[in-house]
């Protein structure tokens, strides 16, 4: 069986801190033995209450934040039959799904090409 490749979205919330705030936060030891470097991340809190730290250079890879005003999403497609209107069909349904879902708004949200 050949892989495939996955793309996934969920909303979280997350705060800014160093590991050691998050250690206290989460009254335990985060194992950063993969991310000597770094110290700093977000705490991460998910729709079912779970929480967790995430190194700041994994969460910035996977979230893009939708609490501002403005909100910039850049992406390459590498198939030559994706066009763009097929991008922006699946990301408009995708914002809205999240609408329905976790009662959110997008404000001042477009594509441009």
């Amino acid at each position: 069986m050949a892989k495939v490749r996955y793309a996934g979205v969920k909303m979280v919330e997350a705060e800014p801190m160093t590991v050691k705030q998050a250690e206290k936060v989460l009254g335990k030891k985060i194992d950063m033995s993969m991310h000597q470097d770094e110290k700093e991340g977000y705490l991460v809190t998910y729709p079912d209450g779970y929480q967790s730290f995430s190194p700041k250079s994994v969460f910035e890879e996977a979230y893009v934040c939708v609490g501002n005003e403005y909100m910039h999403v850049s992406f390459t497609a590498y198939r030559k039959d994706i066009t763009p209107e097929m991008l922006r069909n699946e990301f408009y349904a995708w914002q809205q799904a999240m609408v329905a879902k976790y009662d959110v708004t997008f404000p001042n949200l477009k594509i441009i090409e």
